[in-house]
C-alpha cells in the first residue's frame, strides 16, 4: 500500500540530491542539462521495456528536483567576491 503521488515525491527528492551532489563535485551548471536529459532518457528507456512504463509526470518530477537543486545551489552559496 502506498500513498498516491509518493513516487513523484521520490523522483523530486532523488533528482534534487543527485543534482546538488553533481553541482558540489563539478561546480558547473552544465550538469543541469545533463541531468534533465538523463531523466528523459530513463523514461524513454522504460517505455521500451515490457515491464515498466514511461510517464511524462515522472520526467517533470525529475526536472522539478533538478530545478529546485539549482535554485538552492545558486541562492544559498556564500559569495566569495
Amino acid at each position: 500500500m502506498s500513498m498516491p503521488g509518493l513516487d513523484k515525491v521520490v523522483h523530486v527528492l532523488l533528482f534534487l540530491w543527485l543534482t546538488l551532489t553533481a553541482l558540489w563535485i563539478w561546480r558547473k551548471t552544465a550538469v543541469i542539462h545533463v541531468l534533465l536529459m538523463l531523466g528523459a532518457l530513463i523514461e524513454l528507456t522504460q517505455s521500451l521495456t515490457p515491464y515498466r512504463s514511461a510517464e511524462m509526470l515522472d520526467w517533470l518530477a525529475d526536472a522539478l528536483g533538478v530545478l529546485l537543486a539549482w535554485y538552492v545551489w545558486r541562492y544559498t552559496r556564500i559569495s566569495t567576491a
